[in-house]
């Protein structure tokens, strides 16, 4: 991307994806560090080794002493990730970014910090304020800004201690291989800001806390609107089964919200009532440039609304089945003693 001086200098503090040739202009006019130059060739032979087409150089501008200076980072993007602990519990993530500030320190490379923040998140994860098990939660602001990794202790750290130490082309390597396996992994023992197993669907049976005197309910209503006609018998090993065949459609206008669901993309269930639905949510801002594009905001996926399509709970209508299961079979039972 080609920028003006002038049109660079009214924009301090924006963010560019920048070519190999354009830093080197920027190089030769002073504004970035010699040392990050001779290093770029290395850099971009590491990153596309362990994240083809999955990283760019970006740039931070400030003016020091009237003069533009230029910061350069490494951003990382992650589409789909799993991540797991030693717990076997394992959980997935989408739009991981992470970015590694490019700076000069005593006149060589040093990469202070690893940084992340999401461009996606789901329900359960923006009610939990849950970016990833090492970056801190949600602030309370609506702009969320690059948080720091918590490195904890192991490979992550020492080869960013290595790195700094003396920077080599095999080294940054190494670094990189050492980011992706710290993003997969939430380290239990170096204690994680928020927890997968915080982060997890509602329990739909403790949500609905149906007690015996919604079942009665419950029941008459399906007394009311099912009759045998509503549904297909099979007898399967001697047992009459109730197959859905109008059910759900019959009873679902006519059953309160207690024993009512709505659904997300992905089919996971959600209780209307203790149910705080996206729109609730207030609206998170991001920083976030990615392929020439500004994500000016965090993206909610398998969210739901409170328009959303009605249905029962799948564990409601188990119960419903049952119940027209148990009324069939006593019917069969006092058909047969009159024969």
């Amino acid at each position: 991307m080609n920028i003006s001086d002038i049109e660079l200098s009214k924009k301090i503090n924006l963010k560019y994806v920048i070519g190999r040739q354009w830093l080197e202009q920027q190089t030769n006019k002073g504004r970035i560090d010699n040392i990050i130059w001779i290093a770029i060739p290395h850099l971009i032979d590491a990153l596309d080794l362990v994240y083809p087409m999955k990283w760019e150089f970006q740039i931070e501008t400030k003016t020091i002493n009237c003069k533009i200076k230029m910061n350069i980072n490494i951003i990382i993007k992650f589409d789909i990730i799993e991540i797991s602990n030693s717990t076997g519990l394992k959980k997935v993530l989408q739009d991981l970014y992470v970015k590694l500030p490019i700076r000069v320190n005593n006149n060589h490379i040093d990469i202070d910090s690893l940084q992340g923040t999401r461009g996606k998140l789901n329900f359960f994860e923006r009610k939990a304020k849950y970016l990833h098990s090492h970056l801190s939660s949600l602030n309370a602001s609506q702009h969320q800004d690059f948080k720091n990794f918590c490195q904890g202790s192991g490979g992550l750290p020492e080869a960013l201690s290595m790195v700094n130490a003396g920077f080599t082309n095999n080294l940054f390597k190494l670094l990189l291989f050492q980011i992706d396996t710290y993003v997969r992994w939430e380290s239990l023992e170096g204690g994680p800001h928020i927890r997968m197993k915080g982060v997890v669907p509602y329990n739909i049976e403790r949500k609905l806390n149906i007690e015996s005197s919604d079942l009665e309910i419950l029941f008459k209503t399906v007394d009311d609107h099912i009759c045998t006609n509503d549904f297909d018998i099979i007898i399967e090993d001697g047992n009459y089964i109730i197959e859905n065949k109008n059910i759900e459609q019959r009873l679902v206008s006519q059953l309160s919200k207690k024993f009512l669901v709505t659904k997300s993309s992905n089919g996971t269930e959600y209780p209307i009532i203790g149910t705080t639905v996206a729109h609730k949510f207030k609206k998170l801002y991001t920083n976030i440039i990615w392929n020439n594009e500004e994500l000016k905001q965090i993206e909610f996926v398998d969210a739901i609304s409170a328009n959303d399509t009605k249905y029962i709970s799948s564990i409601v209508l188990k119960i419903i089945k049952e119940y027209l299961q148990s009324k069939l079979v006593k019917k069969i039972l006092e058909y047969a003693d009159t024969e």
